[in-house]
């Protein structure tokens, strides 16, 4: 996967999830083109080397896919509403995070465009140079799509003899040939992408109800068992430090816990003369 390092510091994407992964290839060079749809979310894995990202935030914008990776990077903007949104769960070492990303709603002007996603987090040995990841391209698509479009004039493109030609950053790129073939399996494409989207909300809405079903039926703490969890903790102990917890536990308890420990102890003691004069007469 994608990485960027530098004086033993590096930012790098593990893995990155979509609905459909399909493969194309651009200038003699075979690439994954991960289809997502608009305003429903998915994810990517990063992580770090060196870098917290509880103090380092880590920084994410959508920009539009390249040929050469040299090239200057060109976000994508010019839109009232924000395209990318996203929130991070950082990991509690502050090495890794899952990013949920939601790309909302694009003009017509970017009927066929591919993007990417970029992520960002700064150096802590360079201030002017942060470290930065690019996502593999990314095709956003929708219910109703107009790749058809798209599609016919790649045919015509075939039909006539000329190769496809390489759209400039930020005009209209049309699908690879290996991903749009005609209106009919483009729709069906569609169809897929949206079914399995419902299938996997649905299984995590069910494994939380099971998981919540499950935490129901836990049997309540009884006092037997509290009293055996108790004297199992205590035999665990050696003595020192039996006694050195003892006096924590009363140092610390209240005056209703120290009451209730000596009313235990009066019972539990009278209970155990009982039984023993209890086996004596027999």
């Amino acid at each position: 996967m994608p990485k960027n390092s530098s004086q033993n510091v590096s930012l790098e994407i593990d893995s990155q999830e979509s609905i459909i992964i399909d493969k194309f290839t651009r200038n003699g060079v075979e690439k994954e083109l991960h289809i997502v749809a608009k305003v429903i979310p998915f994810i990517v894995h990063v992580s770090t080397k060196g870098i917290s990202l509880h103090e380092h935030p880590l920084g994410v914008k959508l920009i539009y896919d390249y040929d050469n990776e040299n090239e200057a990077h060109k976000e994508v903007g010019g839109h009232k509403m924000k395209l990318l949104e996203y929130i991070a769960h950082v990991a509690s070492e502050g090495n890794k995070a899952k990013v949920e990303i939601k790309i909302n709603a694009l003009s017509s002007q970017h009927e066929g465009t591919y993007f990417r996603v970029a992520f960002s987090v700064a150096n802590p040995h360079n201030s002017s140079q942060p470290l930065q990841v690019i996502s593999q391209p990314i095709k956003v698509v929708s219910k109703k799509t107009r790749a058809s479009k798209s599609g016919e004039k790649m045919e015509k493109s075939r039909n006539s003899g000329e190769g496809p030609t390489s759209p400039q950053r930020g005009e209209q790129l049309s699908p690879p040939q290996q991903v749009v073939g005609n209106k009919r399996d483009r729709g069906s494409l569609e169809i897929i992408a949206e079914t399995l989207l419902r299938l996997e909300r649905s299984q995590e809405d069910q494994a939380k109800l099971m998981d919540h079903l499950l935490q129901q039926r836990q049997p309540p703490t009884t006092f037997e068992s509290a009293c055996k969890n108790f004297f199992d903790s205590y035999y665990s102990l050696d003595e020192e430090e039996r006694s050195r917890k003892m006096r924590r536990m009363i140092q610390n308890g209240t005056e209703r816990d120290i009451m209730a420990m000596n009313s235990f102890m009066r019972t539990y003691v009278d209970e155990i003369g009982e039984s023993v004069k209890g086996a004596g007469d027999e």
